[in-house]
């Protein structure tokens, strides 16, 4: 659903085909008939934007029908915590709406009331056997009784009997030795809703069993071979490197910001990964201010801008303020929002506005020349547009990271054309303009003259330093659990991550892909996994720390037996 990944995804369509040689099911469910829908066992249509309704249906089934992996749902799951009794849903509507007096936005919502039941320690109340009627299982149940066959077919268009037939297969992956998985791309991600129809289909697979197992999972299909990468490194307006939150305004020092994202638990039982954010917040400032982050001034904290709150800077706040003139430049960087963003004629007019803009690509394009584009008058645009020729990707050295979180090294084949250069020696050439400018004049210059700007070798970028400096390094002579890492030794992972200033990360969940072992997303093995299911562990690297299935702990019983002996 949401995909078509034999014309869009070819290469991950090619284990799709290999599964289904070896007897496995393919379901396409999408409002046209593709490519896919040609190769799938069962294809079944519904009307667009109606996918919560199929998937709620799914829910309903699953839990009418008993399908649900008992001990993974009761164990491995939220669905045996207990609500408080504030929490309630009536007339389309959760407990705790507030609808806005103006504009137009339909509201929002005060989530205290969804909150779970505490004991005296401060630990969430839990029904191991579900059954309580306030405990997320039972809420579950309730809340999609609604969804029956008849209602949900009214709603998708889609008939009963291939509602039924969709349900039935899939449900079938519940069972112990089977799986299932989704694969989803644009067509769920570019919706509104297109988060709770991901979510809808995460309680599915968690009800199921299928996340953490091989052959599960809630899988996005990236639009491009590094959209996953960039993600890792804060493509997105608000988060940090490694999803790590942007600061807003009123976390005025670094202590009130990683007290503001740090999570506390006070069950014994909790892993409460997060609590180690501290250690990710200041090992990343570290790495972009180098020596001069120090713990007396807040490691470089106050050096870097903070989002106002309330605020949101999104792709069409961005456009929505340039159009009313508050931007003056920007880089269009590998991107064409004149073709590619939504409202071309008024992100077109926006552009017209500026005063200057920088179109960084391998050719020109609408947005380079959106001056001449449809109801555009040249003569009335003052942008001053410049053009940076860049290197397409075999011209460069680095690396990408995919859908799978697999990083991959790529080497430099054919040397640039022309006067076209790689991304990374145009951006270390601009930053260094920009600290000389700074030299001299600009205001608040801290942030620009302390920023780490090494990543050169020879006068060119160095691919390998960066990789490097994301990874990590030791700043000083440290020692954990009794053994001394030295000044300058890359980090082995994030678990040795510090809170001090004794390391250096530019992104945590990197840790690992560079060690003193060498570049472990350049490694090539042929050799599997000793189960031989197609993880190949030597080839290339894997986010977070080499680990091919993520929440795999879910893919054994309590136990440590496997649900599936064939993958254990």
């Amino acid at each position: 659903m949401g995909s078509n990944a034999a014309e869009n995804h070819p290469i991950s369509f090619k284990y799709v085909t290999e599964a289904m040689e070896n007897g496995a099911k393919l379901i396409s469910v999408d409002p046209r008939f593709t490519r896919t829908s040609a190769k799938a066992d069962i294809y079944t249509a519904l009307r667009s934007g109606t996918d919560i309704a199929f998937l709620g249906g799914m829910i309903k089934y699953i839990l009418d029908n008993n399908l649900y992996n008992h001990e993974y749902t009761a164990e491995y799951t939220n669905a045996g915590f207990i609500v408080g009794e504030a929490f309630g849903f009536n007339d389309g509507l959760f407990s705790g709406y507030k609808k806005n007096d103006v504009g137009p936005s339909m509201g929002s919502y005060d989530k205290s009331t969804w909150a779970f039941e505490m004991d005296t320690d401060g630990v969430p109340k839990i029904d191991r056997t579900l059954k309580h009627d306030r405990c997320v299982f039972q809420l579950m149940k309730k809340h999609y009784e609604r969804y029956d066959l008849e209602t949900v077919s009214k709603i998708t268009g889609t008939s009963k009997q291939d509602l039924l037939t969709v349900y039935k297969t899939y449900s079938t992956t519940g069972k112990k030795g089977q799986a299932g998985t989704i694969m989803y791309a644009m067509g769920w991600t570019q919706h509104t809703v297109g988060t709770q129809m991901i979510r809808t289909m995460a309680m599915i697979q968690l009800m199921l069993g299928n996340m953490g197992v091989a052959g599960g999972g809630v899988n996005a299909l990236r639009g491009e071979s590094n959209v996953q990468g960039s993600t890792d490194h804060c493509l997105l307006w608000h988060i940090w490197p490694g999803y790590l939150k942007t600061p807003r305004s009123s976390n005025d020092s670094l202590d009130a910001y990683n007290q503001a994202y740090t999570p506390v638990s006070k069950d014994p039982l909790s892993a409460n990964w997060w609590q180690n954010y501290p250690k990710y917040s200041v090992s990343l400032l570290k790495a972009f201010f180098g020596d001069t982050a120090t713990k007396d001034n807040q490691f470089g904290y106050n050096w870097l801008p903070k989002v106002d709150d309330g605020e949101v800077y999104s792709w069409f706040d961005l456009f929505d303020a340039m159009y009313k003139g508050n931007i003056k430049g920007f880089f269009a960087w590998g991107q064409n929002p004149a073709c590619s963003g939504s409202n071309a004629s008024k992100i077109r007019e926006a552009l017209g506005k500026l005063d200057w803009m920088v179109n960084t690509n391998i050719f020109d394009n609408e947005t380079g020349s959106f001056w001449k584009g449809p109801g555009m008058d040249p003569s009335k645009v003052g942008t001053e547009v410049f053009m940076l020729p860049a290197a397409v990707s075999v011209e460069k050295e680095g690396s990408i990271t995919n859908s799978g979180r697999w990083m991959q090294w790529r080497y430099q084949g054919p040397k640039p054309l022309g006067n076209s250069r790689p991304d990374g020696d145009i951006i270390m050439r601009l930053g260094h303009r920009i600290k000389d400018l700074y030299k001299s004049s600009g205001v608040f210059a801290d942030p620009i003259l302390n920023l780490k700007w090494d990543y050169e070798t020879h006068g060119e970028f160095d691919a390998h330093k960066a990789a490097k400096a994301i990874n990590g390094t030791f700043t000083r002579d440290t020692t954990i659990k009794d053994k001394v890492y030295k000044k300058g030794t890359l980090v082995p992972s994030f678990a040795f991550l510090q809170a001090d200033g004794s390391t250096a990360s530019g992104n945590w969940l990197y840790c690992n892909s560079y060690t003193e072992k060498g570049n472990m997303a350049a490694r090539r093995s042929n050799k599997d996994a000793p189960n031989n299911i197609g993880l190949y562990p030597e080839f290339a690297w894997c986010w977070p720390v080499n680990r091919r299935i993520i929440y795999n702990r879910a893919s054994v019983d309590l136990k440590g037996q496997p649900w599936d002996e064939k993958t254990g």
